[in-house]
C-alpha cells in the first residue's frame, strides 16, 4: 500500500483509471517490485449481470542465500 500512496501523491484525479493503473504498475516495477495488472470481464448468463474487474498482483523480489 505504501508504494501506491507514494506514487499517487500529487497526481490529478481527471485521468482515466486504465491510464493510471498502467502508470502505477510501471512505477512499481521501477522500484523493484514484480507488479502486474489483470483485467477480466464477463457477459450475463442465467440471471447474473455482466461485469468487469481489475486487480493488481505485487511480489517483492527477494534474494535468498542458501548455506
Amino acid at each position: 500500500m505504501k508504494y501506491v500512496l507514494k506514487h499517487l501523491r500529487g497526481r490529478h484525479g481527471s485521468e482515466k483509471t486504465t491510464i493510471v493503473s498502467r502508470w502505477l504498475v510501471k512505477r512499481m516495477r521501477k522500484d523493484g517490485l514484480n507488479a502486474s495488472l489483470y483485467q477480466t470481464s464477463w457477459s450475463s448468463s442465467l440471471g447474473c449481470p455482466a461485469g468487469e474487474s481489475s486487480y493488481y498482483t505485487l511480489y517483492q523480489n527477494l534474494k535468498y542465500t542458501l548455506y
